[in-house]
């Protein structure tokens, strides 16, 4: 007698299928109009019996029990996404088995999670796996929500298609609507902390379901999700089990995981919870086994470890290459050490920097010094300038604006990332822009605070900015959480000189005496910028003559040490610096950086104070603390009068001279500040922030007056201050003759605790 559906339906059941309510497809001879022979129609019928017989016990072979995997019976046997696992991804096939095990685990969760109103949290394991898992859900929803006949062939793979499109589009931030369900999804986080807050709470307020998926919920988020929360299902990473079953659903005819696992190879078990989505699909291969499915898996875990390994080797230059340091390679390697530990997710970003000034004279290796700390952290590195972003497209308020979102756009993208921004002190001080463009240039700062703060995360993103004078920084920009930390780098010494020639003679001269080099390198005020200009000098004339570099080379490119100061002028040099150290000791004596008497004619003899202490310590000085630094700038003028009998012209001759900052400052004491005792101290004449507002000022024959008054107190009081402490002062000048420069811990050694002194 021919067979009819329902045997064949009963066959089935006997077969081990476990979706006994799955439809037949029909059968030739099974409808009525159906004109073939009846001999014809069994031996089809017959045909497609045995097909499915081998289909079930594996031609011959020992029946194998499928993996029954109901939904809290919210699913129809036609709709389960199972039944499609053939032609989905393997990522997915493997969301589908991590949500049915917080399922399993859950019970009742898949019905609450449908009814109007609720609210669902889907806790995802990692970042990585989450588009899969938003596909997987995606298909469940569906089965739940839309009971239809199961697609087949092209047509579901192409469904396929577009839920991982839509899957990764939802990931992206945006909310998908159905009429029933809306669901949020959040894997990154929100440029602007208002973002969390534009939630779809128009649908919760409708009574509609709302699922929400994260792999960080309480972070990412909108908050009014977490506060309408009704549930919560966390999903595990995948174990050993559930890529066994991976393994087999892939290579099942009709979709459905095996309950009998296939071997599992020991490197693939052993990181088998590292496995991202798209190792998990490269893997797949067509008319794989389970086992060749693994042994795949585990060829691509191993590649991946041999590449992550080549990575965490440093490329290019790093701190270690970079010699005389200082203080500043004390802070690079800690912070360097940090970053990668953030990466690794050892450490939390609140623990770290938030950002750092580098300054100093040109050639110093500021930007060196930021690329180093990129390499040495295993960081990636983005570079960017203010002339950078106002060079893209037309120059436009809006253009720049926007060009510096996209660098900093970039390196939270690469974080964890060091983010260089070249010669920041091109962003002019916003209170001292007077011309017709302040709307524009105080925009462009107020842009670059908002990106180094405001409302804009940047986690994992280490700013570095790099100037040649931090006093002309606006002071927003150098507040804690921005450019809270400052490092000087200097111009290296004679032994500095020497590591940084080794390093870029790369082996040459190793056994030669580079001394009279770096002397005459030293006197020429040579930076490292130079000794690499000058190894490469001497490589090329070596090239041209046809041997190895030689000695000579080397001093041939460097040429003659310029002429130096006589033996007077150099004493009076440390005179005068000594008595600045003197008085800025007394004012603040942790705010000396260094003290340079330079012997060469032309060369630099300075006093270099941390602005960046004196300015926090003392954002808006009193009267006595504007007194002290009047001192300080006259206490070289001073000393020469006290030690050496009369002064010389020293102090002054340019607009950064000694006289030149003390006027400016006792300017601003007597026009803007209110610091004056005379009657009419309390009135606001105006600011001195630019050259030309100070000669209008000046100009002014009542205010020319109280300022040489204000000068004149000044410097009777630096003139009584260095005949106080006279020896300290020679003790300091002699030092200075003997090594040419000083650090600021090596002046407090030979001063003492003169601010203690003074005191009492």
């Amino acid at each position: 007698m021919p067979i009819d559906r329902r045997q064949l339906h009963d066959f089935k059941q006997d077969n081990g299928d476990p979706l006994a309510a799955e439809v037949t497809p029909d059968l030739p001879g099974d409808q009525g109009n159906d004109k073939g022979t009846e001999p014809d129609k069994r031996q089809a019928q017959s045909k497609v019996l045995a097909s499915l017989a081998r289909k079930r016990r594996g031609n011959g072979q020992r029946r194998v029990s499928r993996l029954p995997v109901p939904w809290d019976d919210n699913v129809s046997p036609d709709m389960d996404p199972f039944r499609r696992a053939a032609s989905l991804t393997p990522s997915t096939v493997v969301g589908l088995l991590l949500v049915r095990a917080a399922l399993t685990a859950t019970p009742g969760f898949l019905a609450r999670a449908m009814e109007p109103g609720s609210v669902s949290v889907i806790q995802t394991p990692n970042k990585e796996l989450s588009y899969s898992i938003v596909e997987a859900w995606s298909l469940i929803v569906d089965a739940v929500m839309a009971p239809e006949t199961s697609l087949q062939g092209d047509a579901l793979t192409k469904a396929s298609q577009r839920r991982l499109a839509r899957a990764r589009f939802q990931a992206e931030g945006d909310y998908y609507n159905t009429s029933e369900v809306k669901q949020v999804v959040a894997l990154e986080r929100a440029v602007r902390a208002t973002d969390r807050s534009q939630v779809p709470r128009d649908g919760i307020s409708m009574h509609k379901v709302v699922h929400a998926l994260s792999h960080e919920p309480d972070a990412l988020l909108p908050q009014d999700v977490i506060l309408a929360e009704d549930q919560r299902l966390v999903l595990e990473l995948p174990n050993a089990k559930v890529i066994g079953l991976v393994a087999s659903a892939l290579s099942s005819d009709d979709g459905w995981p095996s309950a009998r696992l296939p071997q599992m190879p020991p490197r693939t078990a052993a990181a088998v919870s590292t496995l991202t989505s798209t190792l998990i699909d490269l893997a797949r291969r067509p008319g794989q086994t389970p086992e060749a499915y693994l042994e795949r898996l585990g060829e691509l875990l191993a590649k991946r470890d041999a590449i992550a390994a080549r990575r965490e080797e440093p490329t290019g230059i790093t701190l270690d290459d970079l010699p005389g340091l200082g203080a500043a390679g004390v802070w690079g390697r800690q912070t360097a050490a940090d970053l990668r530990a953030f990466g690794q997710g050892e450490l939390p970003w609140s623990e770290l920097d938030r950002g750092v000034v580098l300054e100093g004279p040109p050639g110093t290796g500021k930007s060196s010094f930021a690329r180093a700390l990129a390499n040495s952290a295993r960081a990636e590195f983005v570079s960017a300038s203010l002339a950078q972003w106002q060079g893209d497209k037309d120059g436009h308020l809006g253009s720049l604006c926007a060009a510096m979102r996209k660098s900093f756009e970039e390196a939270r993208r690469k974080a964890p990332c060091v983010l260089l921004i070249d010669e920041v002190d091109s962003f002019p001080t916003r209170a001292s822009v007077q011309h017709a463009y302040r709307d524009y240039v105080v925009q462009v700062v107020n842009a670059l605070l908002e990106q180094l703060d405001g409302a804009i995360d940047r986690t994992g993103v280490l700013v570095v900015a790099t100037c040649n004078d931090a006093s002309r920084l606006d002071p927003a920009l150098i507040r804690s959480g921005r450019l809270e930390q400052f490092i000087r780098l200097e111009k290296p010494n004679e032994e500095g000189l020497v590591e940084i020639a080794r390093v870029h003679l790369a082996g040459a001269l190793r056994d030669a005496d580079l001394s009279p080099v770096t002397r005459a390198a030293y006197r020429r005020g040579a930076v490292g910028a130079d000794i690499e200009r000058w190894c490469r000098g001497a490589r090329r004339l070596a090239r041209t003559a046809g041997r190895p570099m030689l000695l000579e080379d080397l001093i041939a490119e460097v040429g003659e040490a310029p002429p130096t100061h006589g033996t007077d002028a150099v004493w009076r040099m440390a005179i005068h610096e000594a008595g600045h150290v003197l008085a800025c000791s007394v004012m603040n004596a942790s705010s000396i950086l260094e003290v340079v008497v330079d012997p060469l004619v032309g060369g630099r003899s300075a006093t270099t104070l941390d602005a960046f202490d004196l300015y926090r310590e003392n954002p808006n000085p009193t009267r006595g603390q504007v007194q002290a630094q009047l001192r300080a700038a006259l206490a070289g003028r001073a000393a020469e009068e006290v030690i050496l009998g009369e002064p010389s012209g020293g102090a002054g001759g340019s607009p950064a001279s000694d006289l030149a900052k003390a006027t400016r400052i006792a300017v601003l004491q007597v026009c803007s500040s209110g610091l004056d005792e005379h009657p009419e101290g309390l009135l606001y004449l105006g600011g001195a922030d630019d050259y030309q507002r100070l000669e209008n000022l000046l100009s002014k024959p009542e205010v020319r007056h109280r300022v040489a008054v204000v000068l004149r107190d000044a410097y009777e009081g630096a003139i009584a201050l260095v005949r106080r402490h006279r020896p300290g002062v020679e003790h300091v000048a002699a030092a200075l003759v003997n090594r040419g420069s000083l650090s600021g811990g090596e002046v407090l050694d030979l001063l003492g605790n003169i601010e203690q002194r003074e005191d009492a």
